[in-house]
């Protein structure tokens, strides 16, 4: 009954503030939350435990919810100054409309132009707020992230994926595309990776291994302690589809979620034990289990978030009509409305 009560406080929390999504640690005794403009640590019966300003972050934390990982991605105006660039170009107008007219621009004329970069702040947080180490790293578009309490492996529009821990860059890799979706292994050893162009890739020990390559770009990858992991790809053709591997589900027509900042997204989600994955499409619930469907569900709207409790007995789903449900082994236990687009769900890891 707990995790019930705990399922319902944190949907609504989730639907509280446009664009906001949360992280649930295993027992749900506290909540990372993720704003447009903070980060947020909250407790189990509401209010704030911690709180700090962040420009569109993006939040992870591990399987227990032992740490909250922070990527602050503010915009940086970086202004130059150029004294001779200003009086060639005065010198070649004053041409063009005055040939016989030498220019007036003074010698010491100056400059200035101004670039738009990229500059995000990496770092790592106690459950508590605590911070643990922080780096900046400039001209970097950060798409994703993910930590094992340790390290925090950010993921760039360039396709690299970053390494960083306490004493700072530990290892760049290449992966050739966008990354789209990071996490770690339940024991924090091994890196998965999704990108732009479908590549699921594996980074352990130090290297980087191919998986997979999907149709679509990969919005999700869930971690499987058992054997490998579910990636759910969507692909924008003249009809659209959601590929599940290694499953090997199509499910068409498919559908993402653009509806908050960790976005665009598909709705799902997996058990922590590896044996149950929830998939979300247009009005459409999809759990499956073992490798097989387990079930489906109609829904009263588009689903938008999912959680999965720790053995997949417990699903909840989010819509983008507010309406939050709750399935307990394949029965509609509950149903209420949050009144609001529902961004982000977590259950308890333990149920």
């Amino acid at each position: 009954m707990r995790g019930a009560v705990l399922l319902i406080l944190l949907a609504v929390l989730g639907a509280a503030l446009a664009h906001a999504y949360i992280l649930g640690t295993e027992s749900l005794d506290v909540v990372y939350q993720a704003t447009q403009g903070s980060v947020n640590v909250v407790p189990e019966n509401g209010g704030s435990l911690w709180s700090n300003p962040a420009h569109y972050p993006l939040i992870a934390t591990n399987a227990y919810g032992g740490c909250l990982a922070v990527a602050d991605r503010p915009y940086i105006y970086q202004v130059y100054l150029n004294t001779s660039l200003l009086y060639t170009l005065l010198q070649a107008i004053s041409s063009a409309f005055r040939p016989s007219a030498a220019p007036t621009a003074p010698s010491n004329a100056s400059y200035i132009t101004v670039i738009l970069a990229k500059y995000s702040i990496v770092s790592l947080f106690t459950p508590y707020g605590y911070m643990e180490w922080s780096y900046g790293l400039s001209n970097i578009n950060i798409t994703a992230i993910a930590t094992n309490c340790v390290n925090v492996a950010v993921g760039t529009v360039s396709g690299r994926v970053v390494v960083l821990g306490e004493k700072g860059v530990l290892a760049t890799y290449n992966v050739g595309s966008p990354v789209t979706y990071m996490a770690y292994s339940r024991d924090g050893a091994v890196l998965y990776v999704g990108t732009f162009n479908g590549g699921l890739y594996q980074i352990s020990s130090g290297g980087l291994t191919q998986l997979a390559s999907l149709n679509g770009t990969i919005f999700y990858i869930g971690v499987n302690p058992r054997g490998l992991p579910y990636a759910v790809s969507f692909y924008k053709g003249a009809l659209p589809h959601i590929y599940i591997w290694p499953l090997g589900v199509d499910l068409t027509p498919g559908a993402i979620t653009e509806y908050g900042t960790n976005t665009p997204a598909v709705a799902a989600a997996a058990s922590q034990d590896g044996s149950t994955l929830a998939v979300g499409v247009y009005d459409n619930l999809y759990v499956y289990r073992d490798g097989s469907l387990w079930y489906s569900a109609l829904l009263p709207s588009a689903p938008t978030a999912i959680a999965v409790s720790g053995n997949g007995s417990i699903v909840v789903v989010g819509t983008l009509g507010g309406q939050v449900l709750v399935f307990w082994n394949g029965h509609r236990a509950a149903e209420w409305n949050a009144g609001a687009p529902v961004t982000s769900v977590a259950s308890p890891g333990t149920a």
